[in-house]
């Protein structure tokens, strides 16, 4: 599987709905009946928002906030050139986050008007400083989980 996802990746394309939903689900359902759960980048598709929320909710586990972490496509290049740079990836060269960058547009950016129609959705400023950022997102989180995040 993981080398599934992988190629997926590395070719800067999304990773088919029932894959992911078929990996991270159960997760899910598991880490809300313990302590609750956040997932960083997930979901990445309408399809997939729907699915899991029809699927959490049935376990009483659905997302209660999603947060964007918005900053414009040259500063992610940038970023992603720099971490490429420093980290040695392969998967962050400039064709391969322009395709991502592509994908986001078509396939993820439809989610975020999903979760604003749930009135679940908060933007935060990722162009702030790291401190800024982590303060907003603090800020955003349900009551009884920014004071677990505090704690």
């Amino acid at each position: 599987l993981g080398n599934e996802i992988a190629r997926y990746i590395n070719a800067g394309e999304l990773v088919p709905d029932s894959v992911i939903l078929a990996m991270i689900v159960p997760r899910v359902l598991a880490a809300a009946v313990r302590d609750g759960y956040v997932l960083d980048g997930f979901p990445r598709s309408v399809p997939q928002a729907v699915e899991a929320r029809r699927i959490a909710e049935a376990q009483d586990s659905a997302v209660r906030r999603a947060i964007f972490l918005d900053a414009p496509a040259d500063d992610l290049m940038t970023r992603l050139l720099r971490r490429a740079e420093l980290e040695g990836r392969p998967d962050d060269t400039a064709e391969v986050i322009g395709k991502r960058l592509a994908v986001f547009e078509q396939a993820t950016a439809p989610v975020l008007d999903f979760y604003r129609e749930l009135g679940l959705l908060d933007i935060v400023d990722a162009t702030l400083t790291p401190d800024e950022v982590t303060e907003r997102i603090i800020a955003a989180l349900p009551p009884l989980v920014r004071a677990a995040s505090l704690a």
